[in-house]
C-alpha cells in the first residue's frame, strides 16, 4: 500500500505537468537572446489595430524565466504581465495578469488589441530590429528600443 501512495506522489505532478490545455505539452525550445529586451510598439495590424496608434509609449519587454520566458507591457492603460515558452515558431503565453485601472477608450482599446495579440499562440519573426507577432488576424510589430540593441550594440 505504502509503494502504490508513493509512486502516485511521485507520477502524479508529473503528469498533471506534462499536459496543459486539453494537449500534451512538448518542452519549451530556447527564445532567441535577440527577443530578450525592451521592444516599442512600431504598428499593429488587424480589427482594432488603430486604438494602438493613440497610445505611442506602448511597450513590450522580453526577460528569461526558469520555465521559457516573462513578457510586460506597459505604456498604455494598465501593465500588464505573464509568462510563456516558445514552441517552434510560435511563442505560447499563458494567462496575463493586468491591472485594472480605466482610462480613456483608446487607451482602453489599446490594451484590448495587445492583450488579444499575447493571447496567443502567437507566430514570430525577426527582421533587423524588428520583431513581428502575429495571432490570426492581429499583428503587431515592435521595433528595438535603443537602448536595447540601438547604434551603441556591437553587432551580432
Amino acid at each position: 500500500m505504502r509503494h502504490v501512495l508513493f509512486r502516485s506522489l511521485l507520477v502524479g505532478p508529473v503528469a498533471v505537468c506534462a499536459f496543459a490545455g486539453g494537449r500534451a505539452a512538448a518542452s519549451p525550445d530556447e527564445l532567441p537572446e535577440a527577443l530578450y529586451g525592451e521592444w516599442s510598439v512600431a504598428s499593429a495590424d488587424g480589427p482594432g489595430a488603430e486604438a494602438v496608434q493613440q497610445a505611442p509609449s506602448l511597450r513590450v519587454r522580453f526577460d528569461s524565466d526558469a520555465t521559457g520566458f516573462r513578457v510586460a507591457v506597459s505604456g498604455g492603460c494598465n501593465g500588464m504581465g505573464g509568462s510563456g515558452a516558445l514552441h517552434g515558431d510560435e511563442l505560447g503565453f499563458r494567462p496575463l495578469i493586468s491591472t485594472m485601472m480605466a482610462c480613456s477608450p483608446p487607451l482602453m482599446a489599446a490594451d484590448e488589441f495587445v492583450a488579444k495579440v499575447l493571447e496567443g499562440p502567437a507566430r514570430f519573426e525577426m527582421r533587423a530590429d524588428a520583431l513581428v507577432l502575429r495571432t490570426g488576424e492581429r499583428a503587431l510589430r515592435l521595433a528595438r528600443k535603443p537602448e536595447d540593441g540601438g547604434a551603441d550594440a556591437e553587432p551580432a
